[in-house]
Formats: structure tokens, sequence, C-alpha cells
């Protein structure tokens, strides 16, 4: 990702700090869109090893998300009574009302401003530039998609699937960084709602159909435990650990499967069962490389990189007869639910167990 922009040319306003996510045929398509949160990942990589290159990164697809990919205009005129005109209110009262999808970001697209989705949106990259780089952009832009949640504009709809997981991830991050009671009142609320529809879903708090989505529920909640102690929340996500680790979740085969193994390390976290390590290492097995030759980055054309990267990959083809859509050349996908918002965990993990499995 950090090479796309020397080797495509990708520095206009439209594009810097971007890159595109699908390589077959010798081109590149789909931009992300920050879908999953990209610019998150590289904050995190820059976290864990000081790199340069990963915080010029994370800067620079942080501030194209929040100006390119999301809704910021037409919004609702605002009377500020600046002036002593009475004719002003008036004037501001005829003005028509703005979007009521201000704060929405799009999924992954050939454009940037096509595929306007109600789940598509992630804060924690800009929170994260707002905290480590004082770009308190990120906080204002933060701000919008809140208000959007505050409103429901999607209705039941909004409150369902993975729209319902990642905005209380969204939500977490908010409250947090504003400790504006609105938005706690939001985020208890759909975390009740969670865990009501955890219930239902005999301990899975994800449902069957997004189960690439374990990583916004576990990420999420566990969030929100962290701000509030709440005994029902850690309950919950022990509960859905170990659903996950008895029933895997393959609806998306190995993009869900992989997904898991957040949930998992969170249950080791609260109870201290060896069986969620153990398991979480057994799914990670996959995710292992073989090491790349020393000029991979240097001196290849992009086709030799990704033929470099695939025969290094040890990920599976898909049984399905369908394209695998986790392999090691698809940005988008085998970094966000499968890498990013698991390995680093893991690894921790590992480095804090005193007799590793």
């Amino acid at each position: 990702m950090a090479l796309q922009p020397a080797l495509g040319a990708w520095y206009g306003m439209f594009d810097f700090g971007d890159g595109l996510t699908y390589y077959f045929r010798d081109d590149w398509f789909m931009w992300n869109n920050n879908e999953p949160a990209v610019d998150f990942m590289w904050w995190l990589h820059f976290m864990r090893t000081g790199s340069r290159a990963a915080y010029l990164t994370a800067e620079a697809a942080s501030r194209h998300t929040m100006d390119v990919d999301n809704v910021h205009w037409p919004a609702d005129p605002v009377y500020h009574g600046e002036t002593n005109s009475a004719l002003d209110y008036w004037r501001y009262r005829k003005q028509p009302k703005g979007t009521p999808y201000l704060g929405i970001g799009r999924r992954h697209a050939r454009q940037h401003w096509t595929a306007l989705l109600s789940a598509h949106v992630w804060l924690p990259g800009w929170l994260a530039a707002y905290y480590l780089a004082g770009y308190h952009r990120g906080l204002d832009v933060a701000r919008l998609t809140g208000e959007t949640y505050l409103k429901r504009i999607w209705g039941a709809h909004d409150l369902r699937g993975r729209r319902l997981y990642l905005s209380v991830w969204n939500l977490a991050e908010l409250w947090d960084a504003t400790k504006d009671p609105r938005y706690e009142a939001e985020l208890r609320d759909r975390v009740r709602l969670m865990l009501q529809l955890q219930e239902e879903q005999g301990g899975n708090l994800v449902v069957d159909r997004y189960g690439y989505a374990q990583v916004y529920a576990s990420h999420g909640l566990y969030r929100y435990w962290q701000l509030t102690g709440d005994s029902r929340v850690r309950q919950a996500l022990v509960r859905h650990a170990r659903y996950v680790r008895d029933v895997p979740p393959l609806n998306h085969e190995m993009e869900s499967y992989l997904s898991s193994i957040h949930s998992l390390l969170v249950g080791y976290e609260f109870t201290g069962e060896k069986s969620f390590l153990e398991e979480a290492l057994r799914r990670a097995e996959v995710l292992k490389t073989d090491a790349l030759p020393e000029d991979a980055f240097a001196r290849m054309t992009q086709r030799q990189l990704a033929e470099a990267l695939e025969a290094v990959s040890h990920l599976p083809e898909s049984t399905t007869g369908r394209p695998a859509i986790w392999k090691i050349t698809n940005g988008l996908r085998v970094f966000g639910w499968t890498h990013a918002y698991n390995v680093p965990w893991l690894l921790y993990w590992l480095e804090h167990t005193p007799t590793q499995p």
C-alpha cells in the first residue's frame, strides 16, 4: 500500500492517501475508500514499530478518507446571529435542509464517491490522527458521523448486522474522545441491543451472514468494557469466544474463520483458558509466510512483486470455485479482517504467556 503512490503516480488531491485493493491481470482495481479502517491499520503499525513510513502513510490515509471518501456537504444551515439585521434570521429559515448522510463513508469502489452504504464508515483512524498527530480535523469528522448515528436515519436496518457492530466500535472511540453524554447514551443502547440479539443467536454476537465482522464486535465491545467495566459485556465476550471456538465461522470461508482470532484472544484474556489461545494459534498457522527475496520492494515490478507475495503465502484457495478474496494480494480483505485486527493481539499474548501451548 505504501508503495502504490510512487508506483502509480497517485499524487492528485483526490487520490493521494488511498490505494487500490485488487491486483489481477497485471492491474489494480477498486479504491479502498478506507474499508475497513485502513488508516487505523497504519496507525497501529506506527504505534507498534515507530516507523516513519508507517506514520506518513497513516497520516495521508486519514486525511484522504476524512475529506474525500466521506460526505460533508450540504450541511444543514446554521443560524449564528452574528449581525443585527432581523432579516438574517428569516433568510436562514428559508434555506434548504442539508443531506442526512453527513459523516457517512463509501465502500471500496472504482471511484471515491460511489457506493454509499450504511455500514461503511470507520472512526478509529481519524481519532488516532487526532491523538497522535494533533490533527483536530479527525475529531471534527468523527463528530459528523456521531451525529448521524444519533439521528438513526436507516431505521431498524441500522441496528442489525455489521452496521450495529461497527457503530458500537465507532461510538466507543468517539465517546472516549469527547465524553459527550449523547454519544454515551446511544452507545449504551446499541450495546444493550447487541447483548439482546446474542441471546437469540445462541451465544454468537455476530449473525452468520457477517462472520467477517467478528473484529467489529469484539473490538467494539472490548473498548466499551474498558471504558465501563460492564460485567455483562465481559460475560458476553467470553460466551462469544466459546461459540466461535466450538463453531468456527465459515460463512465467508477463511475471511470469517480468521476474523475470529481476536474474539478467541479476548476469551483467553478474561478466563485464562488455554484452549482459546491454542485455537487462535491453530487458525493463525495459515497467516505465516516464507521470506521474500531481499530486493522484493526495491527492484521488482508490480507483477513480479505480486507473484513473489503469492509464492510465499500459505493462505488456502477457496473451496467454492470462486477466487479466494483473502489472497495476500487483496489488500482490503486480507489485512482488514484477517491480519491487522488480529495478529498484533496474538503477538502480544505470545509474548506475555509464560508457557506457550
